[in-house]
């Protein structure tokens, strides 16, 4: 098999032009903290490629495939006395790397990671965009994490006030992850405060949408953006006269969704 990484003083390839949406939020996300969970969107949505090989049988490029039960190889490599197993963002950042025209295969991202749970990859070693990708950080990846929801089962006095430090790090990535959701219209943020509990953030969202779904996105965003920080998350009911969606909605919304 190919052995692939960056030798000692090598330095980076400088020309990185993006071939893709992931390589675009790949360079977003190197620069901007809030672009980064739609990097790890597009890190599972997208096709990747590895250089690999499939025990018994001579692949071909683009066209091959494995079938069940075959048994495939992929390629190894070093950094800083480290093994993982390279992967690259296009079939451009192969080829550039694949300097023994070694057999090569694309799978799905989510799909790859999936059958690779326990091993460390490298996004485009040797290239000036790039990232390692420790085991631990894919199986939260793969985990359908989300944020903490409220369920209160009987009246319960709760003091609600502003952040007293405002996660700004974390409201930025809400803003660039709502601007993809159509049909989020308002969101707002206020610090909430149960007996015998740490105050801590409240995320209230107004969508038209299925809240199952963006919690998960939400708890995804959280884990990238603000990691270790506690928040409760819930939709906004404009029904809701006398409740906490009516606390929500009389603070100034952090996100709201301009007409186009």
């Amino acid at each position: 098999m190919a052995r692939l990484g960056l030798a000692e003083g090598q330095e980076p390839d400088v020309t990185f032009a993006p071939e893709n949406d992931l390589e675009s939020a790949l360079m977003r996300a190197a620069k901007e903290p809030a672009a980064r969970p739609k990097f790890y969107r597009l890190l599972l949505s997208s096709d990747l490629f590895i250089i690999a090989s499939v025990r018994g049988r001579k692949l071909s490029g683009a066209a091959s495939s494995i079938e069940a039960g075959e048994q495939i190889e992929i390629a190894r490599g070093e950094m800083n006395g480290r093994p993982f197993h390279p992967v690259f963002s296009s079939l451009k950042r192969l080829e550039e790397n694949n300097r023994d025209g070694a057999e090569w295969l694309s799978f799905n991202g989510r799909a790859l990671f999936e059958m690779t749970r326990g091993a460390t990859f490298v996004l485009n070693p040797g290239s000036e965009y790039g990232k390692e990708l420790l085991a631990e950080e894919i199986a939260w990846m793969l985990s359908p994490a989300t944020a903490r929801q409220i369920q209160i089962d009987k009246p319960t006095q709760v003091l609600i006030g502003q952040p007293a430090v405002y996660p700004q790090a974390l409201v930025d990535a809400l803003k660039f992850l709502f601007a993809t959701r159509p049909e989020v219209t308002s969101a707002h943020l206020v610090q909430i405060c149960y007996p015998d509990q740490e105050p801590h953030p409240l995320l209230g969202v107004e969508t038209a949408g299925d809240w199952e779904s963006l919690s998960g996105d939400i708890g995804r965003t959280l884990a990238a953006a603000a990691p270790g920080l506690t928040i409760d998350a819930m939709p906004i009911d404009r029904g809701d006269k006398d409740g906490l969606s009516a606390s929500l909605i009389k603070v100034q919304p952090f996100y709201t969704r301009t007409a186009h």
